[in-house]
C-alpha cells in the first residue's frame, strides 16, 4: 500500500481534456496494458470519462480489469538481448480507476480513488500523464478533421 500524500500528481492534459469518452487502443501484452514498451503486442480499447472538471475515470473497454505494466530500465545482456524492469501499477488488478481533481496552492493535482490499490507511485503518475498525454492528442486530431 502507498502513502496517499505521495500519490497526486499534475497532469495538465487531464484538466485540458474535455467532458466526455474518448476510447483509445493501447497495447497489451498477456491483457496487461504497456507503457513506455515496444515489441509485439496485441491491442485492447480503454476507456476516459470525464463527467466534470474534478473526476476522470479509466477502464478498460472489453470489461476487462485494468492492470498496466510501466517499463523502468531497459538494457542488452552480455549475449546482446534486451532485458528490462517493470513496474506494475496496480498490487491487483482493478475494474476501473478514478483519477480526483485535489487543488493545492494553485496548482491541480489529481489522486487515485483507492490509494490502497497503488503498488508504486512512480507508475500510477506514468499511467496517468500517458493516458492524459494520448487522450488529448486524439482530442487535437479529431478536432483537425472536423
Amino acid at each position: 500500500m502507498s502513502d496517499p500524500n505521495r500519490l497526486s500528481f499534475p497532469c495538465p492534459d487531464f484538466v485540458t481534456l474535455p467532458m466526455g469518452i474518448i476510447e483509445l487502443s493501447v497495447p497489451l501484452v498477456e491483457d496487461i496494458v504497456q507503457v513506455r514498451m515496444s515489441g509485439p503486442v496485441t491491442w485492447g480499447k480503454m476507456v476516459i470519462d470525464k463527467q466534470d472538471y474534478q473526476s476522470i475515470k479509466v477502464r478498460r473497454l472489453e470489461s476487462a480489469q485494468l492492470q498496466a505494466s510501466v517499463l523502468c530500465r531497459a538494457w542488452r545482456d552480455s549475449s546482446g538481448q534486451v532485458q528490462a524492469t517493470r513496474v506494475d501499477v496496480f498490487d491487483k488488478p482493478v475494474d476501473q480507476i478514478t483519477f480526483s481533481a485535489k487543488f493545492t496552492d494553485g496548482q491541480v493535482l489529481w489522486l487515485p480513488d483507492d490509494p490502497r490499490r497503488i503498488n508504486d507511485p512512480w507508475a500510477l503518475e506514468e499511467l496517468g500523464l500517458t493516458i492524459g498525454e494520448y487522450a488529448s492528442t486524439k482530442v487535437q486530431k479529431l478536432a483537425e478533421v472536423a
